[in-house]
């Protein structure tokens, strides 16, 4: 099985999420919108404006979506094929960094502010489906 590059996947993909996801919702807000699925489904329609979108040398973002106050990403990991991957590892892995930026990164302070659950998927170069993992922003500290 091959290991996957370690934090730097976490790092970079949540990073371009979060600044994205940061001034896309400001800039609809900023209209005086009231913060619900329909303004985060226009966010997300604003990220795939742009994607696909490479974040690393390992991960591809495909697109975004909403629904009942949940933010979900779609990435795939270029370089890998699903039966290579420990999947545990890879959760162990990325969880972490993505979990700690939710709760941390003051471009998701919107999020927090209104309870909303990141979710983020994962898929093999082929479009397989790996792992989904998802933060609640609630439990957030």
């Amino acid at each position: 099985m091959k290991k996957i590059g370690s934090t730097i996947i976490s790092v970079a993909v949540f990073i371009v999420a979060a600044f994205g996801a940061k001034y896309l919702l400001q800039s609809i807000l900023s209209d005086g919108e009231e913060f619900n699925d329909q303004v985060l489904m226009e966010a997300a329609s604003e990220l795939n404006s742009t994607a696909p979108t490479m974040v690393d040398s390992e991960t591809r973002l495909d697109s975004a979506t909403a629904s009942n106050n949940t933010f979900i990403y779609k990435y795939t990991l270029i370089n890998y094929q699903k039966e290579d991957l420990d999947i545990e590892q890879v959760r162990n892995t990325i969880f972490p960094g993505i979990a700690r930026g939710v709760c941390t990164t003051p471009e998701l302070q919107v999020f927090r502010e209104h309870g909303t659950t990141m979710k983020y998927n994962y898929y093999d170069l082929d479009g397989d489906f790996i792992l989904s993992m998802e933060k609640d922003t609630k439990e957030c500290p």
